[in-house]
């Protein structure tokens, strides 16, 4: 199933806060961004319409930059951050998998003491 563009906002804040310890702030002065303790996993610009950045391992970037609505993400200077310009790139399941990776790829790299305060692993 495909997300209403409407919606798009909606659908993202859900699946990223449904993530443990997730909190949304804003970023940037009109950035929706969403973190696992002060480290962004997701954020989405403010501008126009919809744009989406979030993290990706090494070996996915490439088949997903290869979609027409997704590109390296300007702004992050390494190649494992994309940027999704339309809510139909992916399917539901797609954008739980995407938003799910990012998240976990960034809680991997918090410090064994941050994990123990949050209680993750």
């Amino acid at each position: 199933p495909s997300i209403c563009s409407m919606d798009a906002i909606a659908f993202i804040e859900k699946l990223c806060m449904a993530m443990p310890h997730a909190q949304q702030t804003i970023k940037f002065e009109t950035h929706i961004a969403y973190t696992v303790s002060n480290k962004i996993f997701c954020i989405m610009g403010g501008e126009g319409g919809f744009s989406l950045s979030c993290k990706c391992s090494p070996d996915t970037f490439d088949e997903l930059t290869s979609n027409d609505a997704v590109t390296q993400a300007p702004y992050f200077a390494r190649r494992q951050w994309i940027l999704v310009t339309d809510i139909h790139a992916f399917t539901t399941s797609e954008w739980h998998q995407l938003l799910h990776n990012s998240y976990q790829l960034v809680v991997s790299k918090l410090t064994k003491k941050e994990k123990q305060i949050l209680g993750i692993g």
